[in-house]
C-alpha cells in the first residue's frame, strides 16, 4: 500500500523516493486508527468528531514535519491536496481497508478456535484476563464493565457490540446492555437469566433469539 500510494503522490511533484516517505508518513495515524477507534463509544458522537479531527491535527503536522526537515521546504509548497481532510481520511481507509480484509480471512481460515484471553485497556493500564473467568458485560453510558466470576470488576471504553464481535460464542446479547457468558448461566426465565445471583434482563427485541440459543443448549 505504501507503494501504490506513493504512485498516486508522484503525480504531485514528487520524486519516486520522496512519494514513498510521504507515504510512510500517514502509517503513526494508521496505528492510531486501529488502536483507539475501539475505545470510542458510538452512543456520542461528539467523541467520534473530537477523534477525527485529532488524527487529521496529527496528519497534517506529521506531513509539515516532513516537509520542513526531510525536503527542507517551507509548509507552503505542501500539495493542496495534503491539506484536504477528505482526501487524508481516502488515504487513510485505503490502508485500513486490506488489514482488515486481511484479518477476517485468516480468522476464517483458522477456524472458530475461542480465545483463552482478552487484552484490553482499563483505567489507563492494560490488562490481559482468561475468556472463561468473565461472567458478563455490563455497558453503562460511554463505558463498559467487564464482570469476572469472582467478583472482580473491570472498566473499560470499549464498546459493547465490539465485544459480542471479539468474545463470539458462548458469550450471548440479551439486552442493548448486558453480554452474558451463557457458560455460566445458573437459571433462566423469560424476563432474565441468573448468573452468581444477579439477574440480567432479557429485553423484548433479544429474547427470541436468546430462547432459541439456551433451550437448544
Amino acid at each position: 500500500m505504501i507503494v501504490a500510494i506513493g504512485l498516486v503522490q508522484v503525480s504531485f511533484s514528487y520524486s519516486f523516493v520522496e512519494a514513498l516517505f510521504v507515504s510512510v508518513c500517514f502509517l503513526p495515524c494508521v496505528l492510531l486508527v486501529e488502536y483507539f477507534y475501539r475505545q470510542l463509544s458510538f452512543r456520542r458522537p461528539f467523541d467520534l468528531l473530537y477523534f477525527a479531527l485529532a488524527v487529521l491535527f496529527t496528519q497534517y503536522l506529521l506531513l509539515l514535519l516532513a516537509h520542513a526537515l526531510f525536503f527542507e521546504e517551507p509548509a507552503t509548497k505542501l500539495p493542496g491536496v495534503l491539506l484536504n481532510p477528505v482526501f487524508i481520511w481516502l488515504v487513510l481507509f485505503v490502508y485500513l481497508a486490506p488489514m482488515k480484509l486481511i484479518g477476517k480471512y485468516l480468522s476464517g481460515k483458522s477456524g472458530p478456535e475461542r480465545k483463552r484471553f482478552v487484552e484490553f485497556v482499563s483505567d489507563r493500564r492494560r490488562v490481559s484476563v482468561e475468556v472463561a473467568r468473565i461472567a458478563y458485560i455490563e455497558s453503562n453510558d460511554d463505558e463498559v464493565w467487564l464482570y469476572m466470576h469472582d467478583g472482580q470488576s473491570y472498566r473499560n471504553k470499549t464498546n459493547i457490540t465490539h465485544w459480542e464481535r471479539e468474545l463470539g460464542d458462548p458469550f450471548l446479547r440479551t439486552h442493548r446492555s448486558f453480554l452474558v457468558n451463557t457458560e455460566v448461566i445458573e437459571r433462566y426465565d423469560e424476563s432474565a437469566v441468573y448468573i452468581a445471583g444477579n439477574r440480567i434482563d432479557i429485553s423484548r427485541k433479544y429474547r427470541p433469539a436468546v430462547q432459541e440459543y439456551l433451550e437448544g443448549r
